[in-house]
């Protein structure tokens, strides 16, 4: 939440373009009440990792430097801003286990890495008009159409391929197969095919979209360690 209000911080000038019913184009909220939120909520971050161990709380403030820096440069440079976030959503999956690893939870971690890479080179490609005219140099503007579109269109094929190979090889049991296969199995086949045109609009339905399907990915996840078939 606070890399959320961070960002926003960041963006305003880009956002006045992209999204401009976002808090702080429309007004809805200060500058010195958004800092007040970003500062808090890192601090809250930081206390809560502390109290879950000391690898916890280095690794929080870490993933926090890691977040301000993408957010303040990276986001505007080609493929290190789009593996920055993939990296932090992997690492948030498996945070708490940490120094533990297996099987199951590195398959959650490619997952969510996987997909959120994915994600954001379409975030990439929906916000293209307002990164250009403020001088970014994200992959969407650097690589020529259509390839900026079927290179993550690619990614997502892969992804889902491989999610269902988690389940057919038995990372996980069949929960897992029957679950992702209704969160992110047939959305993915659906989000691909349908919105396969290269504009604005169905990017911005994929890039919303993905973010479902990591959830639902997160969910069946979840739902297999409580209910394993």
């Amino acid at each position: 939440m606070a890399g959320n209000v961070h960002n926003d911080i960041c963006d305003f000038e880009i956002d006045l373009v992209n999204q401009p019913n976002r808090p702080l184009p429309s007004r809805q909220m200060g500058f010195i009440a958004a800092w007040f939120l970003t500062l808090n909520l890192t601090g809250m971050a930081l206390v809560g990792a502390l109290f879950s161990g000391e690898l916890q709380f280095w690794l929080a403030f870490l993933m926090a430097f890691l977040l301000y820096f993408y957010n303040r440069f990276f986001k505007r440079w080609p493929f290190i801003g789009n593996l920055s976030v993939a990296l932090l959503c992997g690492l948030a999956v498996v945070f708490p286990t940490l120094p533990f690893l297996n099987a199951p939870l590195a398959a959650a971690f490619v997952f969510a890495f996987g997909f959120t890479l994915t994600r954001e080179m379409f975030k990439d490609l929906e916000d293209i008009k307002g990164d250009t005219q403020h001088g970014a140099k994200t992959l969407a503007i650097l690589i020529p159409s259509p390839w900026n579109y079927r290179i993550p269109a690619a990614i997502w094929v892969v992804l889902t391929l491989l999610t269902a190979l988690f389940g057919i090889f038995n990372i996980y049991s069949k929960t897992f197969l029957l679950m992702s296969s209704i969160f992110v199995v047939i959305p993915s086949v659906v989000g691909i095919w349908k919105f396969q045109n290269p504009n604005h609009d169905n990017w911005k339905k994929q890039q919303k979209l993905l973010k479902w399907i990591i959830l639902g990915g997160m969910l069946s996840i979840v739902l297999d360690q409580i209910w394993p078939l």
